[in-house]
């Protein structure tokens, strides 16, 4: 997997504009450094390097409408980080 630096000020100001209440989303996509595009349809983010070799395991899931990208849904571990944003939108 190829991993990039990654920039989320759309994701957060998403987060911030439809989930106003979940504080706690915002500072963890505050948090991601990196995203691996694994397809079309879903990207890894992860917050540093060490975490990019970490096996996930998701605790819950936060859907996000975006205006061009449709339905986003984020995958959240148990400590609250943010693992992965799948586009349900470009899945085949």
């Amino acid at each position: 997997m190829h991993w990039e630096t990654y920039n989320p000020d759309w994701l957060i100001e998403l987060a911030k504009a439809q989930l106003p209440h979940d504080p706690g989303l915002c500072a963890a996509l505050q948090r991601i450094r990196l995203r691996a595009v694994e397809s079309p349809a879903y990207w890894r983010l992860a917050e540093s390097v060490e975490a990019t070799g970490v096996p996930v395991k998701v605790a819950r899931t936060i859907t996000l409408q975006h205006p061009q990208f449709g339905e986003l849904i984020l995958d959240v571990l148990a400590d609250g980080s943010v693992s992965g944003v799948e586009f349900y939108d470009r899945l085949d």
